[in-house]
C-alpha cells in the first residue's frame, strides 16, 4: 500500500510540474509534444497455463512526439497498468510508436489513434522478478475538452513472453491527460 501511495504521489506531482511549463508554449498542437495521463486500468490476463483473470488498477500514459499539423501527431507512448496481483505490484504495459488524429484543429475536439510496439510485463519493486516482452498494439479515442486537457479511452493488447511463461493481455484504460504543446 505504501508503494501505491508513493507512486500515485509521484505521478501527480509530475503531472502538476509539467503542466505549468507546458502551457508556456505557443498553444498550437503543431510542433513538439509532451504529455502525461492518469486514470483507471482494467487488464484481463489469459496465461498460457492457468485461468484467465481480470485485475483493476492505476493506469498511466506518457507521450512524447511531434505534431505535423494541428490535427496529426506522431508519438512515442508508454501506456501502463499498475496492478496488484497477490500483494505484488505488477506493471502490464506497452511502449509504442503511434499516431493520433484530431477532428478539429483547436479544442474542443474528438480524436482517435493507434500504434504498434513492445508489450511489457514486470514486477518493478521485486528483486527476483522476471521481465517479459512481446508484441503489442493499441487503439484509442478521446475528447480534448479544453486546450491541453483531454480524456481518453485506450484499448491495448499485448503478448509478453519469458523463458518460463507467456500470456495474452487485453486492457482498457480511461485516463485524464495533460498534453503540452
Amino acid at each position: 500500500m505504501r508503494n501505491k501511495v508513493l507512486l500515485l504521489t509521484t505521478v501527480v506531482m509530475m503531472l502538476i510540474g509539467i503542466s505549468g511549463s507546458a502551457f508556456a508554449w505557443d498553444g498550437e498542437r503543431q510542433g513538439f509534444l509532451l504529455g502525461l495521463g492518469i486514470g483507471l486500468d482494467a487488464t484481463n490476463n489469459n496465461p498460457e497455463y492457468g485461468d484467465s483473470k481480470t485485475e483493476v488498477g492505476l493506469g498511466t500514459d506518457f507521450k512524447l512526439g511531434y505534431a505535423f499539423t494541428n490535427q496529426l501527431m506522431l508519438l512515442y507512448t508508454n501506456k501502463v497498468g499498475w496492478l496488484s496481483i497477490d500483494s505484488v505490484i505488477v506493471t502490464d504495459g506497452l511502449s509504442a510508436l503511434g499516431m493520433n488524429y484530431y477532428l478539429d484543429p483547436k479544442a474542443p475536439s474528438f480524436f482517435f489513434g493507434g500504434g504498434l510496439g513492445v508489450a511489457l510485463r514486470d514486477a518493478p519493486f521485486e528483486e527476483d522478478a522476471v521481465n517479459s516482452t512481446g508484441f503489442g498494439f493499441y487503439a484509442e479515442t478521446g475528447y480534448e475538452f479544453a486546450r491541453h486537457w483531454n480524456v481518453a479511452l485506450t484499448l491495448r493488447y499485448g503478448n509478453p513472453k519469458s523463458d518460463d511463461w507467456s500470456t495474452s493481455a487485453i486492457s482498457a484504460a480511461l485516463t485524464v491527460n495533460v498534453l503540452g504543446y
